[in-house]
């Protein structure tokens, strides 16, 4: 069970634009200890859609009290009015009037099952309330329905540290109120401003109800003794044999990723998943390979195509051993990549023995400079019958040297990747899904970070807090970047028809004034002189401190790194390096020392931001950001994937802004682009709140309200 403040939450949901039961109720249900609710009418249907939500509750041994009103007929009123001043004969009659829908279909579900377990246990309460006119005549469910008189709904729900989130609105507690029908409602969190005086007032309204006897208006009773006992004569005594609860037990492949597959099926096995880092494409891929494999009646040769060497071996060979070509002897795997003498003298032998059937199934994992070379087309063409292309961060593919890797010989095609679109090469993306189709799934990050995995009662992905750090540019900084400025406005290219040698020279004009803001002085000096602060606040433990890349001058690269990391020695906080520099098997080792907390932090350029995963990383710290998204995009998304006692993940990142308070035209267009990585990294951030107030201030010092429309766009 999390804590409420590690949810990333809204003010208020809207059935027409936000999926409320995976965004708002079942994350806040899954981690909650107790849960009031003052709803219109109570059917126990109403938990088939929170399923998921309540059986996490039972596993956490939370509490419920329900405070509703039953739905009574004409018939049903007329025999209440008759013992109105007899409490004894009036809650007889209630039982009676509630006992013709305790039918075997009402105790045939499992959400009844599992909330009569709860009422057997003491995790559930029930009361009812009995709603009268102004003359104090007892209503009908209908009459009740058309005056409004029980129309505003509230739900308390408190966490294990005693975090409160109530909501208040239209929505009732049944299938139709959280699913259905248009429901919009607000919300409130205990620790944000304004928050508790509302949350005290519902409250207030819940306890109102709740208390036994005659109220104006309305009189309150517990659920009558029989209907509860009834109830509970239908359940089983031990909880882990609640149906509930069986259904809900782990299944290897969650209901999105069958999804995905399902959609590659029906489109003839051609597409892309376009899914947020930690979502499980890997595995994905792989199912999705094995149904077409399976059903096929012919065999398959499988292609891997990843964009590093170290991506090869972990997670791409380990996972194909794991999950799908289980035994050495009849299912190889050639590692193709580098010096071509090896792999292809591998894979020549095994191309005869793959025809007479010694070898069962056959796969290549390879990288995409090994692709496309004439080399390893020749050996793929020596297995006859049909493949399979799965391309890892497919992105990588659309690059035009890559592009003819992406052969029609190819007959299924499979793209994984979270940022599926190239950055600034229009033509590229379009290349891609030329090849591929189009994306046949998607699963965003947004939904990862709010929607709750069953397997776990927590999200897909770890919540995480956005911290920018602020710094501007020094005057021969600003100076250097206006100069390329002015170059390249006089280097822009003819719109109609540019040449190559134009296009080359415009955008490494674009590169070199870049690298002025990715590598402004005031980073590292502010890295440095937080250093004591983030130590103290145990930030650098499984942390990861992103410099520049190896597009920069490799001086630059090697002297930023070795500036961090000899500050970061200075301060006794263990780390290393995670660069190009080291092999393949250094980064492994680098890997689990980082994953077992034998080395804290590390200092990593580019090579960290595609496919390698260190689901122990807590935090951040992005010292460097290109204007590329996926860069960034990738880089959160290091730290978001879930790991045994991580509740919750930090972020901080080096935001440019203006020096001064009349800022220049390039410190305008700087903050235009530094405001859109901001939005990206603020929005989805349980902090999201504080950050508006911060960027908020910071665009009214500096009056550069009037240049931020394109970014929010």
């Amino acid at each position: 069970m999390g804590n409420f403040r590690d949810l990333s939450l809204e003010s208020g949901y809207d059935s027409d634009t936000d999926d409320i039961v995976n965004e708002f109720y079942l994350p806040v249900l899954s981690n909650s200890k107790s849960y009031d609710r003052i709803t219109g009418f109570f059917r126990s249907s109403s938990f088939a859609i929170s399923s998921k939500g309540l059986a996490q509750l039972i596993s956490n041994n939370g509490t419920m009290r329900i405070v509703c009103s039953p739905i009574l007929g004409t018939d049903d009123v007329e025999i209440l009015s008759k013992y109105s001043d007899n409490s004894h004969e009036f809650n007889e009659h209630v039982s009676m009037c509630l006992d013709k829908f305790m039918t075997d279909d009402f105790f045939d579900d499992e959400y009844t099952e599992a909330l009569g377990w709860m009422l057997s246990k003491g995790f559930l309460e029930i009361r009812l309330v009995i709603m009268r006119d102004a003359d104090g005549n007892l209503l009908t469910a209908e009459e009740i329905d058309k005056s409004g008189i029980f129309h505003s709904k509230i739900g308390i729900f408190t966490d294990l540290e005693d975090n409160i989130i109530s909501f208040s609105g239209s929505v009732n507690e049944t299938f139709s109120g959280w699913v259905s029908n248009v429901e919009d409602f607000d919300v409130f969190c205990s620790w944000k401003d304004g928050g508790l005086a509302h949350i005290t007032r519902h409250q207030e309204k819940f306890n109102k109800y709740w208390k036994l006897g005659e109220h104006y208006r309305s009189s309150t009773v517990t659920l009558p003794e029989a209907i509860k006992q009834a109830w509970i004569k239908k359940v089983p005594s031990d909880r882990s044999q609640l149906r509930l609860l069986k259904k809900t037990k782990k299944s290897f492949l969650r209901d999105y990723q069958k999804e995905a597959i399902k959609g590659w099926k029906e489109n003839a096995y051609r597409g892309i998943f376009n899914m947020a880092t930690g979502t499980g494409k890997t595995i994905t891929a792989l199912y999705a390979a094995k149904d077409l494999i399976t059903n096929s009646k012919e065999k398959i040769v499988l292609i891997v195509a990843v964009p590093f060497q170290h991506l090869i071996k972990d997670p791409w060979l380990s996972s194909l051993r794991e999950h799908l070509l289980p035994n050495p002897n009849e299912d190889v795997i050639i590692e193709a990549f580098g010096d071509s003498k090896k792999w292809y003298a591998i894979g020549t032998t095994c191309a005869a023995d793959y025809h007479v059937d010694v070898i069962k199934s056959i796969a290549f994992i390879t990288t995409y400079d090994t692709l496309f070379t004439e080399k390893f087309v020749s050996l793929v063409d020596k297995f006859k019958g049909k493949k399979l292309l799965i391309a890892d961060e497919v992105h990588n593919a659309g690059a035009d040297i890559y592009r003819t890797g992406l052969r029609d010989g190819y007959d299924y095609r499979l793209g994984l990747s979270a940022t599926p679109g190239r950055y600034l090469d229009d033509e590229g993306t379009s290349y891609l899904y030329n090849y591929f189709d189009k994306d046949v799934f998607t699963f965003s990050l947004r939904k990862a970070i709010k929607t709750i995995n069953p397997d776990t009662g927590q999200t897909y992905l770890t919540p995480y807090n956005y911290h920018p750090i602020f710094v501007s540019l020094m005057p021969d900084e600003l100076e250097k970047y206006a100069e390329f400025s002015k170059k390249i406005s006089i280097a822009m290219p003819n719109a109609e028809n540019p040449t190559p040698r134009e296009l080359e020279y415009y955008h490494r004009l674009l590169v070199e004034r870049s690298r002025i803001t990715k590598n402004a002085a005031q980073k590292l000096e502010k890295f440095i002189s937080l250093i004591p602060e983030f130590k103290q606040a145990d930030i650098f433990n499984h942390c990861l401190v992103y410099c520049s890349d190896g597009r920069d001058s490799e001086d630059h690269t090697l002297k930023t790194i070795q500036r961090v990391v000899r500050e970061l020695n200075a301060n006794g906080i263990s780390n290393n390096r995670f660069t190009s520099g080291e092999n393949i098997q250094a980064r492994s080792t680098i890997l689990n020392d980082f994953a077992n907390g034998a080395v804290s932090t590390l200092v990593a350029i580019k090579c960290l931001d595609e496919g390698v995963d260190v689901p122990a990383t807590r935090n951040a710290i992005i010292m460097a950001s290109t204007g590329n998204p996926r860069e960034y995009i990738q880089r959160r998304g290091r730290i978001l994937r879930r790991a045994e006692g991580k509740e919750s993940a930090e972020l901080y990142d080096f935001v440019i802004i203006p020096s001064s308070k009349t800022p220049t035209k390039d410190e305008k267009q700087i903050f235009q682009s530094e405001y859109k990585r901001f939005r990206e990294f603020s929005d989805l951030s349980s902090n999201k709140d504080e950050n508006n107030v911060i960027i908020d201030k910071i665009i009214r010092e500096y009056d550069i309200g009037d240049i931020l429309n394109d970014s929010i766009e």
